[in-house]
């Protein structure tokens, strides 16, 4: 049997890949909610779907060039797109980051930054 391949979650802007996400966690609401009536839950309504992906890690791709691309997407409000693989297919989401973090250690000399994106449904290729 052969080994499963992981990849790392692809970040692009403006059609250019410019990272690559590591460490994440990638959350999907379907925001449906319980309809109650006197015998009880009597069905659900269609909420609208969201999703919300957190890395630890953002690896710039492509360079110097490509450094400050994210940081310029955020400050500019602009969407980013990410293509994450779940279940065998590729989920494309057009998300914004909505935060970063970075948290710095002088002994090590370490700064390590965490992100959060957040979106609407997941496209399904």
């Amino acid at each position: 049997m052969a080994l499963q391949r992981f990849k790392k979650i692809p970040l692009h802007a403006d059609g250019k890949k410019i990272a690559e996400l590591q460490n994440c966690t990638y959350k999907h609401d379907s925001n449906d909610m319980r309809q109650h009536g006197v015998d009880g839950v009597m069905g659900f309504s269609d909420g609208n779907d969201e999703t919300e992906v957190t890395a630890d890690c953002c690896v710039p791709f492509g360079g110097m060039s490509n450094r400050a691309a994210l940081r310029d997407a955020i400050a500019g409000k602009r969407s980013v797109q990410l293509a994450i693989p779940v279940d065998g297919s590729i989920e494309m989401i057009e998300v914004r980051c909505t935060s970063r973090q970075y948290t710095s250690d002088s002994k090590t000399g370490e700064l390590k930054g965490s992100f959060t994106f957040q979106g609407g449904k997941p496209e399904i290729v």
